[in-house]
């Protein structure tokens, strides 16, 4: 009798089950931290924005007029990183020219107090 090598059906079926059961259990735990992680990063740059403003205000004696001035003269950076070897670059802006955060809202500014704050998106459903 040859010596047969390799996997039954049957065996295949059992392995792609117990993977199956192992994700379906996993998946809501990795996107809770996810998200948690997308609202970490809200928040310190909403921090950085705010500290920004601050700076300029207390070296210009003024709030900046827009945020993008802030930018500009580089009391903060939301252009993203410039990786040179693959020459990409991510923005973080949408097509207006607002700042958006991790959930894709956008910062709003009153130059009047130097407040910065989040736009929720409204998600409409049918």
């Amino acid at each position: 009798m040859a010596n047969k090598k390799g996997l039954t059906v049957f065996e295949i079926l059992v392995a792609v089950t117990i993977i199956s059961i192992l994700s379906y259990f996993s998946f809501p735990k990795y996107a809770m931290i996810w998200k948690e992680s997308k609202k970490v990063t809200m928040e310190k740059e909403l921090g950085v924005l705010r500290t920004g403003v601050s700076i300029y205000k207390i070296k210009n004696g003024e709030y900046p007029k827009t945020l993008e001035i802030l930018e500009k003269e580089g009391f903060i950076s939301f252009s993203g990183e410039l990786l040179d070897e693959y020459n990409i670059r991510y923005k973080k802006k949408d097509e207006q020219g607002f700042f958006l955060d991790s959930f894709g809202n956008r910062y709003l500014y009153n130059n009047k107090t130097g407040e910065v704050w989040i736009q929720k998106r409204v998600e409409i459903t049918k």
